[in-house]
Order: structure tokens, then C-alpha cells, then sequence
């Protein structure tokens, strides 16, 4: 860099602010984020890297980011690699998601965050290229001494920002040379793989119709084409940023309706460019005239469904699905359900925290319906307000009614699911409403003599016998055959086959600082019973992540105190018994002293390991043979 802009820089960290107007926007405006957030131009950088379960959270977060971007950075890479160009792919918060370093690297010590996991926000290092294409959504180049932080001036950068199909910077490539190369070719070969990028992130939304245009009758495929989605409502979901500039004039697309865009009817599309598959033409609602063709109609979820399975986080050994049951006979029914959920009631049944809720929301996504998931808990809503809640009313239909009136939750499950759980608290009356509800598909607002017509997949969950509560009069015999189309028996966690693999997913949705079990506890959560199942489990892990007194490793020791006392150490192996013979006088008379603390404690193990001055966990193991025995009766 020139002397000019060293005195420059020395000028602006001395405090005179407006010189940065001599800076490029993006870096300018970073400069004075970087001086606003206290940081020091000459202070040393300490990368932070994100704990492991915390980075294996965030790649399962941006699993449709990197699988989009996984081939054209390969090919980006193949072609730049050997001019001495590395690669990084972050998410919006300049967390590093994937690498690829080039083999000509000299000072390797410069490239030490080249690595995945590693934060790089302004905050940790200064300004980067990454930040300030993700702050201004626009390509920016960052050399040598325009990193606020005097370590990065080895560093010559340049990155562009990924953006979503709804137009949302949600990530960035960069690339880095450690030679200030002014590369036109690769900085073009950078901003064709952000657009493809872009494009592969709108095939991938499930059914999406997806069409691309060309400002004229030139080819398909090109780069400057104008590509968007369209939902099964008509509603643009997304758009590629060409699209975004000619269409929508640089504002958000916001599921606008095909017809607000267009003058050509969307039934041409459906007719033209799925049926007959031909190029068409479509008119903007501003007389251009666009060529069309359909590219992906909505039967196609491509690489949606494939990501859905493949991109669980590394540190799970169980390959198991976002939602897992821990037991196959279990996942064979729920994949059942999914294929009869559009033409049966489904009705889940199982203890309470076993998971009914959740599998629910699972077939509801499964079903890919274009509606909300409507959930009703009916052993909660007060029986004066159940029928209001569940049908709605019409403006001033009783006192202290809303004057707009209200659409009720039946209504608000249209084109959707709804999910009645604890069905069988419903009060009979109410059993009789619902009852003619599923059989005319209709709703009557309290106060209003109109019907309106209504769609939704239906979804069921008790904990009760409802067969048993027929015969008692307490259910409607009709309505328990209405709703009983396809049974979901979800087993208690006690009966499941894998409840490690349950935990491991748990450790990875939930929790913030614990990736993994030891032996103990594994060995605890495959002997209670958890009376409270799948929740119970769930709240003793995150009491564990919460309070987070060790590694990453969650201990016995971390968990609440209810469960120390359930642990039963494994028995001893004959050779042990033979080897504890020779122990001599110490071990026997240290055994005598944890009796007798036990005693003293009234057979608290916490409090007696607080009473000898050791670990729990060392208790445990010295634990007497007759204790052991009475702690697991």
C-alpha cells in the first residue's frame, strides 16, 4: 500500500473520523463500525472457534446452504487453486462453514483461520471482505491495508454475498490471495458461483414451480436470466437477484401473487409450460414482454428432500432423521401415517411426553399441505370457551366479544392440519359440533346462521382408552369411528429400542454446550424407566447444558440430583473379586467409612461424598456391595 494510505489509516485510528470518506463505501463504513465497536488497529487477533456441538448446530442449520454451494465452490476452486486462491464459505454472521485452501500458500501462518468453525465477524477481527458484502449485498474487495486490523494486511480479499430466494444476504464466499492480484477472471468466476448458488438454493424449495426468462428470445440457462418460484397458490416464494431487480425494483419479494406481476393468466403457464413443456411468453403487468419456460414444475423437490437426510451434524453416531423415534417400529408407522394423512384422520395415541405434539408437526410438514398447523390442546381451553375458540363468532355475538369477531382455530386450519390433542377431555357437547363439522366439512360462527366451508387434514392424540371411555359414556361412539382412520401407538421412551439415539438429538436440537454422554450416564438412561419420557429426558439434558461445570461431555455428575442416587454401578467381574481379596486393610477400612457416612446421611450419596471430602463419582465406585444392592431395590 502506498504511504498516502498508511497516513490515512494513522490518521483515522488517531481519531479523525471524516477521513474516511476516502475510503471505498463497504470499507468505510465498516472502518467506522470497527472504531465504533472500540476495536484497536494494531491489537493482536485470537481466533474464536465455536465449541463442537455449537458448530455442528450451525452447519445443521445451513445444511441447504452448504449443499447448494458444495459444487460450484468445488469447480470455483479447481479453476483458482493453483493462482494461489483460498476459499471460504460463511453463514451471515461470518461464521466459517467450509474451506478450501489453495496448495501455493507461503506464510501459513496468515491463513490460520482458514479453518471451519472459526468466527470472523467484525467484532473478532475487523473488516474482511465477508462482512462487508454481507452489510452492503454487493461484491467488495478488501487489500492489504484496508483491513482495519494490522494483522490482515498480508491478506489481499474479495467476496460476494449469497442471497436467498427471498432476496436475504445468508452467507458469503471470499476468496484470498496472499499476492494483491487485480484478477478480473476470477472475480467474475466468483460472482457466477454466488448466482448459481442462488439459483440451485430456489430449485431447492419444495414445491416450487420454477421459471426462468430471458429479456428476449436468447438462450436458457445464462447467468443474467430472470428465474423466480411460484408456490401452489400462485404467490412468487422467490427469485434470483436479476429477477429481483427487473421485477421487483430491488424490494423483498414477500410471496407476491403471480397475477400482481404479470398480465399472462398463471393457467398459460400450467398449460404451455408443464403440459406441452414449450417456451412462452409472459407479459409484466408493465407491457414487456419476457421469454418463459417452466424449468422445474411443483412435483420435483430435488435436492430439498436429499439434505433433509444426509446433513445431520458429525458428532451424532446415529444416522437418524430430525425427528427420530428411537424405535423402528415406531418410524414405520409415522411413515405410514404420512401416506394416509391426506385420506384418514390419524389419531396418536401414547402417555403424556412422549412426543405426540411433535410427531404431529411431522406429518403435517410430511403432507406438505399449503396450510397452517392448527393445535388445540382441549383439556386446557376452560369449557365456557371452548366452543367460541374452536368455531369462532360473529362480532357482538356475547358480551365482551370482539366487535371484529373471531375466525376460530377450525377455521384457521383451512388448506392445513389441525391437531386436536387430549381429545378425549372434550366435553360431550362439543363432541357433538365436531362431529357434524367432519361430516359436512363445514363451520357456524356463534352468532352467524352462514356455514363456511372448510379443508383440513385432521390429527388426533390422547393418553386415555377412548374404547373404554365409549363403553363408559364418557366419548361419542360416532365420533371415535370418525376420528379413529389410522392409529399411531407412540411407546413410552422406557420401551424404545434407542433412547441414546433420542438424547443424541436432543443434545443436538437443544443444547448449547454438551455434544456427548459418558458411560454413566448413558448406562442411567438406558435403565430408569423416565416415567416422564421423552420430556423428562429432554429437561434432565438441559438442566445438565445449563449448568455446563465441565467439557463437553455431560457427567452424572451434572445431572439434577434427583437421578444421582439411581445410578447402580456395573457388577464386578470375577477377576475383580479375586483381586479385591488382596486389596488389604485400606480399601476394607475405607468401605467401613463410607457405611458409615451413608448411615450418617441418611443414605444421601451427595451428602456423604460432601461428608468425606470426595467426588460422587468416586463414591460410586467404592460404593459397598450391600448399598449398591439396597440403592437399586
Amino acid at each position: 500500500m502506498s504511504y498516502e494510505f498508511e497516513v490515512l489509516k494513522q490518521r483515522f485510528d488517531e481519531g479523525e473520523l471524516s477521513i474516511s470518506e476516502y475510503l471505498p463505501f463497504p470499507i468505510k463504513e465498516s472502518w467506522l463500525r470497527c472504531k465504533n465497536n472500540a476495536l484497536d488497529m494494531k491489537g493482536g487477533l485470537q481466533y474464536e472457534r465455536l465449541r463442537k456441538n455449537r458448530f455442528a448446530e450451525l452447519k445443521y442449520d445451513s445444511r441447504l446452504l452448504i449443499e447448494s454451494s458444495k459444487n460450484h465452490l468445488q469447480r470455483l476452486h479447481d479453476s483458482v487453486a493453483d493462482a494461489g486462491w483460498s476459499i471460504l464459505l460463511t453463514d451471515a454472521n461470518c461464521n466459517t462453514l467450509h474451506v478450501m485452501r489453495s496448495n501455493k500458500i507461503v506464510n501459513d501462518d496468515l491463513f490460520s483461520a482458514f479453518d471451519s468453525g472459526v468466527v470472523l465477524n467484525e467484532r473478532n477481527v475487523g473488516t474482511t471482505a465477508m462482512s462487508c458484502s454481507i452489510h452492503s449485498k454487493r461484491f467488495t474487495r478488501v487489500y492489504g491495508n484496508e483491513h482495519y486490523n494490522n494483522v490482515l494486511t498480508g491478506l489481499n480479499c474479495a467476496a460476494l454475498p449469497i442471497l436467498s430466494p427471498k432476496g436475504i444476504a445468508i452467507g458469503s464466499i471470499n476468496v484470498t490471495n496472499e499476492n494483491p492480484l487485480n484478477d478480473p477472471t476470477v472475480f467474475f468466476m466468483l460472482k457466477a458461483c454466488a448466482k448459481n448458488i442462488q439459483k440451485q438454493l430456489i430449485y431447492s424449495m419444495p414445491e416450487t414451480l420454477v421459471i426462468e426468462m430471458t429479456l428476449s428470445s436468447g438462450q436458457f440457462g445464462e447467468l443474467t436470466n430472470l428465474i423466480i418460484g411460484v408456490g401452489p397458490d400462485t404467490s412468487i416464494v422467490g427469485c434470483n437477484e436479476a429477477a429481483q431487480r427487473f421485477l421487483f425494483n430491488n424490494c423483498p419479494v414477500n410471496d407476491q401473487k403471480f397475477q400482481s406481476i404479470f398480465d399472462t393468466p398463471f393457467s398459460d403457464v400450467l398449460n404451455l409450460g408443464v403440459r406441452q413443456q414449450k417456451i412462452f411468453k409472459l407479459r409484466a403487468t408493465s407491457g414487456v414482454f419476457l421469454t418463459a419456460k417452466v424449468v422445474q414444475p411443483f412435483t420435483q423437490n430435488q435436492l430439498s428432500n436429499s439434505v433433509s437426510t444426509q446433513s445431520i451434524p458429525d458428532h451424532i453416531e446415529h444416522q437418524v432423521d430430525p425427528v427420530y423415534f428411537g424405535d423402528p417400529n415406531i418410524s414405520k408407522s409415522i411413515d405410514r401415517g404420512r401416506k394416509v394423512i391426506g385420506r384418514l384422520p390419524v389419531i396418536l395415541l401414547g402417555e403424556s411426553g412422549v412426543g405426540k405434539e411433535v410427531s404431529a408437526q411431522h406429518l403435517h410438514l410430511e403432507s406438505q399441505c399449503s396450510g397452517k398447523f392448527i393445535s388445540i390442546n382441549c383439556a386446557s381451553i376452560p369449557e365456557s370457551l371452548i366452543e367460541s375458540e374452536l368455531f369462532g363468532y360473529q362480532g357482538g355475538a356475547f358480551t365482551g366479544a370482539d366487535k371484529k369477531g373471531y375466525k376460530g382455530r377450525i377455521a384457521e386450519a383451512h388448506n392445513g392440519t389441525l391437531f386436536l390433542d387430549e381429545i378425549g377431555d372434550m366435553p360431550l357437547v362439543m363432541q357433538s359440533r365436531l362431529l357434524r363439522v367432519l361430516e359436512t366439512r363445514k363451520v357456524n360462527p356463534l352468532g352467524s346462521n352462514i356455514e363456511k366451508e372448510v379443508s383440513f387434514q385432521l390429527i388426533c392424540a390422547t393418553n386415555i382408552d377412548l374404547a373404554k371411555l365409549v363403553e363408559s359414556g364418557g366419548f361419542r361412539k360416532d365420533l371415535y369411528y370418525r376420528i379413529k382412520g389410522y392409529s399411531i401407538n407412540l411407546l413410552p421412551l422406557r420401551s424404545r429400542v434407542d433412547k441414546i439415539g433420542i438424547a443424541d438429538v436432543i443434545l443436538r436440537k437443544d443444547c448449547l454446550n454438551k455434544s456427548m454422554l459418558d458411560e454413566d450416564v448413558k448406562r442411567l438412561i438406558e435403565n430408569y424407566d423416565w416415567p416422564g419420557n421423552i420430556r423428562e429426558l429432554r429437561n434432565a439434558l438441559l438442566y445438565a447444558d445449563t449448568i455446563n461445570e465441565g467439557d463437553d461431555t455431560i457427567t452424572l455428575e451434572e445431572l439434577p440430583e434427583e437421578y444421582h442416587t439411581l445410578f447402580v454401578p456395573l457388577p464386578e467381574s470375577p477377576q475383580a473379586c479375586e483381586n479385591k481379596k488382596s486389596l488389604g486393610k485400606v480399601d476394607i477400612e475405607m468401605q467401613k467409612l463410607i457405611s458409615t457416612a451413608l448411615a450418617q446421611c441418611k443414605g444421601n450419596v451427595s451428602e456423604a461424598a460432601k461428608w468425606l471430602g470426595m467426588s460422587r463419582a468416586t463414591l460410586y465406585r467404592k460404593l459397598p456391595a450391600n448399598y449398591a444392592k439396597s440403592v437399586s431395590s
